[in-house]
């Protein structure tokens, strides 16, 4: 069978996807995954298929003004939806290409609209996911409030449906004029594709978190999985930095503090106020600069460096991906990051008690939950963010035992689930469904 997988986003939203690409392909299934130019090495290092699809998202994370306003929210989907709608024809196009030759369709949330081009091609589709997107009543939608809000239950959910109606209404325009002439069909009605395609049409989507960190909400549907987390193996030959196990082995176990995707405008100052929490805390670090929130202390005047150690205290790393997280963070005294949907599992599945400085989005959800379960600190949002915030987290991380018996314990349960195979599964229970109907 042959599969393609439309992804887009940032690496931790990429790479679960590729990993979903990989245990299918071991299903003896041919994968091709149509995402950004830049995760093209990550995809054919793993045997699979490329397609692009456009854009730069490291360039998007850099356009930061919009990430220091306190009314986030609304100011991120707007500043979004005006990204999507200049990409939006080009990216139709680069889309339907990819579809061609296959026989199923996977696509993320922001590609609903690729559920209609299935139609056409006569095929299946599936969602994918790694974060919430579908409507509940459970918690309020973090990327419309800017920030974790869970009120009543009526007011939740119609958060949701306003978020989705802010971007579909800005692409509804280019969306179906552009159905309406390269498919020649309708288009979709002012209700908007997700409400067709899942509600209506109840084509199913997987969810690649764990229940144990975040349960399924009680008012989502039997077509609404949540699988658990779709893990990337390490490379069979990568081998840890050998001046980064001498780091190690020098000291106390540091804490690992990076931002990732979210990048700052304001490095110098996110890098003053790191270096001076760590030296309240008394603790050391290892630090990594993502893409753009920290960098001017670091050193990095040349970013093919991916290490450098700036004292004894001190560790920076260049951009780091999971398998280097899987075999550092069990080494380390806690981890402090942005709330991503891809390092937030990296840290609870080795057990390491953890710290979030959210931005926007599901961060602020995957923050609460990790205090709500005792595995960590206090979400500090970046734009209350200081020094001695920082070190009174890195503080609790580093002693708190209830924390780490916790984290450990907890990391154990989520190493036991197995996230791809409860997701490959549901695939084929899909597929022969909708084959026997056909």
């Amino acid at each position: 069978m042959r599969i393609t997988i439309l992804t887009q986003g940032t690496r931790g939203d990429v790479q679960p996807c590729v990993a979903l690409g990989v245990r299918l392909q071991r299903h003896s299934h041919k994968v091709k995954v149509a995402s950004h130019q830049l995760f093209e090495p990550l995809v054919r290092d793993r045997g699979l298929d490329f397609a692009l699809i456009g854009g730069d998202p490291s360039e998007w994370h850099k356009r930061t003004e919009w990430t220091q306003s306190r009314d986030l929210g609304l100011r991120w989907l707007n500043a979004d939806s005006k990204r999507l709608i200049d990409r939006c024809r080009h990216d139709l196009d680069n889309l339907w290409q990819a579809c061609q030759g296959a026989d199923v369709i996977l696509w993320v949330p922001l590609l609903v609209i690729c559920a209609r081009m299935a139609e056409v091609l006569g095929i299946p589709s599936i969602g994918i996911n790694c974060y919430v997107t579908s409507p509940t009543r459970t918690f309020a939608c973090p990327w419309l409030s800017g920030r974790w809000l869970k009120g009543p239950g009526i007011y939740n959910r119609q958060t949701w449906n306003f978020a989705h109606q802010l971007y579909w209404q800005l692409l509804r325009p280019t969306v179906n004029s552009w159905i309406q002439k390269n498919l020649d069909q309708p288009g979709f009605s002012w209700r908007g594709p997700y409400h067709e395609v899942v509600e209506c049409k109840q084509v199913p989507m997987l969810y690649g978190f764990s229940p144990s960190l975040l349960p399924k909400p009680r008012d989502w549907p039997d077509w609404l999985h949540v699988t658990g987390y779709w893990f990337l193996e390490p490379p069979v030959d990568w081998q840890p930095p050998a001046d980064l196990v001498r780091f190690l082995d020098a000291g106390t176990p540091p804490v690992y503090i990076g931002f990732g995707s979210n990048a700052s405008d304001q490095p110098e100052r996110i890098t003053e106020l790191v270096l001076k929490a760590l030296k309240l805390s008394g603790q050391r670090g290892v630090l990594d600069i993502g893409w753009g929130s920290m960098d001017t202390h670091s050193g990095f005047s040349d970013l093919n460096v991916k290490f450098k150690q700036q004292d004894g205290n001190v560790f920076w790393i260049n951009g780091a991906h999971d398998w280097l997280h899987d075999w550092l963070f069990p080494q380390l005294a806690g981890v402090i990051h942005h709330g991503g949907a891809g390092i937030t599992p990296a840290g609870v599945r080795m057990g390491v008690p953890t710290a979030t400085v959210p931005t926007f989005g599901d961060q602020f959800v995957w923050g609460r939950q990790i205090l709500d379960l005792g595995l960590g600190a206090a979400p500090i949002p970046k734009n209350h963010l200081t020094a001695e915030r920082l070190a009174t987290a890195i503080d609790t991380l580093v002693n708190d035992e209830s924390i780490r018996t916790k984290s450990r314990d907890f990391g154990q349960k989520l190493q036991a689930e197995d996230g791809l195979s409860n997701a490959v599964e549901l695939f084929h229970s899909y597929i022969e469904n909708w084959q026997n109907k056909s």
